[in-house]
């Protein structure tokens, strides 16, 4: 039926829609003839009955000393409407408070971890300049090798270090000992280092450079873009961090 089917959008259970039905058929009556005629059984009338009489949509008198029941006018359903539609609203405005406060926690999250990507030197200059932004820091750095006789690269780490210097940034860098005359006659002739700042020369060879700042990775990679891909998260660095580390104490 149509109708049971509109009582059922409106969060109607069949049971609650075979009474309400029964009710009309029958007039004014008890338990029995309603279960008997809807087909729900005396023990789950009773409870559907309680919740038609709290929706306005049952009635009950007693005559001697047992309840009959029966269908209010049917503009009740109009009532029960509205005051679903009320309750909505409610819960509308309440909604209305709590989507602030679930924004923020998305936006918090949303900082908390991401993925860039930067490309050509403007792009990592870019990057540097949000990065160091913040004073007093380490940023540990290996695997960039060939990269440091770039002439590009050359000119944007005069910017990057003298920038890091600027914002007390301390670095450890990890190097093929392959570099280690490039360093000594490009950089440190240069004064591109603090007293502060530690390399270390190693055999192994890394594929990409790498940068460990904070809560962010960056890969550094030379192709025909030089192009920079940057990741934020906590427990990314963290494990960068560690096997840094670990090529950093081995003696």
């Amino acid at each position: 039926m149509k109708e049971s089917a509109i009582l059922r959008d409106l969060g109607f259970t069949e049971g609650e829609i075979k009474v309400y039905y029964a009710l009309f058929d029958l007039g004014e009556t008890t338990v029995g003839p309603i279960s008997q005629k809807s087909k729900v059984t005396h023990a789950k009338v009773y409870p559907i009955l309680a919740k038609l009489i709290e929706k306005g949509l049952v009635s009950h008198i007693i005559k001697n000393g047992i309840k009959h029941f029966s269908a209010t006018n049917p503009n009740s359903l109009m009532e029960f409407v509205d005051d679903r539609v009320r309750l909505l609203e409610t819960e509308k405005e309440k909604i209305k408070l709590l989507i602030p406060a679930l924004l923020a926690k998305q936006k918090n999250l949303e900082k908390d971890q991401y993925s860039r990507v930067y490309e050509g030197f403007k792009g990592l200059r870019s990057l540097f300049y949000e990065l160091f932004a913040e004073s007093n820091n380490e940023i540990c750095v290996l695997g960039l090798n060939e990269l440091l006789q770039l002439e590009g690269f050359v000119s944007f780490f005069r910017f990057y270090h003298d920038l890091r210097k600027k914002n007390n940034v301390r670095l450890k860098l990890i190097l093929n000992k392959d570099m280690q005359k490039t360093i000594e006659k490009t950089y440190k002739s240069a004064d591109m280092y603090s007293a502060k700042d530690k390399i270390k020369f190693v055999d192994k060879v890394y594929p990409t450079g790498v940068f460990i700042f904070k809560d962010h990775v960056i890969n550094v990679v030379a192709d025909e873009v030089i192009t920079a891909f940057d990741v934020k998260s906590r427990q990314n660095a963290e494990r960068y961090k560690a096997f840094f580390d670990s090529i950093w104490n081995k003696k």
